[in-house]
């Protein structure tokens, strides 16, 4: 039985196990504003997109977020393509396979999506 073991332990130990390749990484700056990101979904593409909650004003690039949720887009090289504030609360957030993006989430008053007025009654 001794044998058995060992025999199996050195098959184990003697496969080449290989992991994948990092394509990018990037650098998060955090603020005093607390910017915290909570789930990331990637879409068809190979875009990433990352859902944060940020308690203040942050800046990402060219963009200023407010307090509540948040969602930036990265290329396919790590290069952040957009930031969006969208307030109330978040929960999660899929990438379905025609290119939505699907944020699971409450707010209460009023938030804007892409120009678009939302209030928690149910109207534009």
């Amino acid at each position: 039985m001794k044998k058995y073991y060992l025999f199996l332990f050195s098959v184990i130990f003697s496969l080449h196990v290989y992991g994948q390749a990092w394509d990018w990484a990037v650098k998060s700056t955090y603020t005093s504003a607390g910017q915290i990101p909570k789930k990331i979904c990637t879409d068809n593409n190979g875009h990433l997109y990352v859902l944060g909650v940020n308690n203040g004003t942050a800046q990402f690039n060219d963009t200023t977020i407010g307090s509540g949720c948040y969602l930036i887009k990265y290329s396919t090289a790590g290069v952040m393509e957009w930031a969006r504030n969208i307030g109330g609360s978040a929960n999660d957030i899929s990438c379905d396979n025609s290119g939505n993006i699907v944020i699971i989430g409450s707010f209460s008053g009023a938030i804007m999506l892409d120009g678009i007025n939302f209030n928690s009654n149910g109207g534009q």
